[in-house]
């Protein structure tokens, strides 16, 4: 072995280096392969193309005396995020015996979120009426000049704060 000896390895050593670097190649061109997304071998989608276009986002509004507003701050249902809160409103395919609750349900869970945080002063927010689930299209602008301006909205679910 000329690499082990190069390298002042034994050939031992040698060997389980040569193994070890093609296991990880290999997990990482199976998880490619197979389209997983298991850290670190996932093929990183979001990198792989150039993005434009439209985004679509499935934002709640919150329906106030005022009229509607976005909840777009995660204080208002907190301890989600914008982005876990649109991801459980995507829709999906039930899969392993998981049972993906009606929207209204969500929309529910989400207004008593709001709630509780109103009570407890982390946010702002007015006394809500109602709560609108809209999916969310935007015409891809790289200065975000449109982000309070989205190209469409199509209303998906609806209910009232006292439901």
């Amino acid at each position: 072995m000329a690499g082990a000896e190069r390298f002042g390895l034994s050939a031992r050593r040698w060997a389980a280096v040569n193994v070890f670097i093609a296991g990880v190649v290999g997990l990482q061109l199976l998880d490619v392969a197979r389209q997983g997304e298991h850290w670190p071998f996932a093929q990183y989608a979001m990198y792989a193309s150039e993005h434009g276009g439209d985004i679509t986002w499935y934002r709640v509004y919150g329906v106030s005396a005022a009229g509607e507003f976005p909840l777009d701050r995660d204080a208002y249902y907190s301890p989600l995020d914008a982005q876990r809160l649109s991801f459980s409103f995507a829709p999906r395919p039930a899969s392993r015996g998981h049972i993906i609750p009606p929207t209204n349900d969500m929309l529910r869970v989400v207004g008593r979120l709001y709630e509780l945080g109103r009570e407890a002063k982390r946010h702002g927010g007015p006394v809500l009426t109602g709560l609108r689930l809209y999916q969310v299209t935007w015409q891809l602008d790289p200065a975000l000049a449109n982000l309070e301006r989205p190209t469409r909205l199509v209303l998906l679910g609806e209910v009232s704060a006292g439901d």
